[in-house]
């Protein structure tokens, strides 16, 4: 999906030997809004991350984030891709 004016944000999907993967990028949102809206969604579901750190990746901040459901895993990385 590509950004268009009416849905800013953009997502590519894949697979890698490791599991599926899905980029998504919003030019209308912070990395800092991007990461409140993630920690508000799972305090207000009450899940509980194995996994739920800040980071580094590629020199940039980053923030890792990993939930089990049943036996499927979601491993999250959320990277700030303002310029430097």
């Amino acid at each position: 999906m590509a950004a268009t004016a009416q849905s800013p944000r953009t997502r590519r999907r894949g697979e890698r030997a490791t599991g599926n993967f899905t980029f998504m990028s919003d030019d209308t949102l912070s990395y800092d809004d991007s990461l409140g809206m993630i920690r508000k969604n799972v305090t207000d579901n009450g899940l509980k991350p194995s996994v739920d750190k800040d980071r580094t990746c590629g020199g940039r901040r980053a923030h890792e984030i990993e939930m089990t459901f049943g036996t499927t895993i979601v491993h999250q990385i959320v990277i700030d891709d303002a310029p430097a």
